[in-house]
């Protein structure tokens, strides 16, 4: 599905970033002193990354949503890895990176993917 909509806020109070496989960019849990990935298996700690994960308020006509922005599509839309804006940002005062809050306001184009019934 696709739309159209209005970024209207980020969601600061949720993390804007998780801890992911460098290869698949899906989530990691720790498995010792390394990583394990559901799909890519046993990581080393030099195999997870900081991965993007935002939450944008949309808006479209009345309506009003929660769109995430995760992951590679998240890091090839803002030119920046995720791990590059956390060396430079503290989060001390609850604000949010620049370049995260700069989607408030734009227009933007959004394929909206959804999990697959099981």
């Amino acid at each position: 599905y696709k739309c159209q909509a209005t970024v209207a806020a980020i969601d600061g109070e949720k993390d804007w970033t998780y801890l992911g496989c460098s290869k698949c960019y899906k989530a990691v849990s720790t498995c010792g002193q390394n990583y394990w990935c559901e799909k890519d298996q046993l990581l080393s700690p030099l195999e997870a990354k900081q991965c993007y994960r935002i939450r944008m308020i949309v808006q479209q006509g009345g309506d009003e949503a929660i769109f995430l922005l995760i992951g590679k599509t998240a890091e090839d839309y803002i030119h920046h890895p995720a791990s590059e804006l956390l060396k430079t940002f503290t989060n001390a005062d609850g604000n949010l990176p620049t370049v995260v809050e700069a989607f408030c306001g734009q227009t933007l184009n959004f394929a909206i993917r959804l999990p697959k019934q099981r």
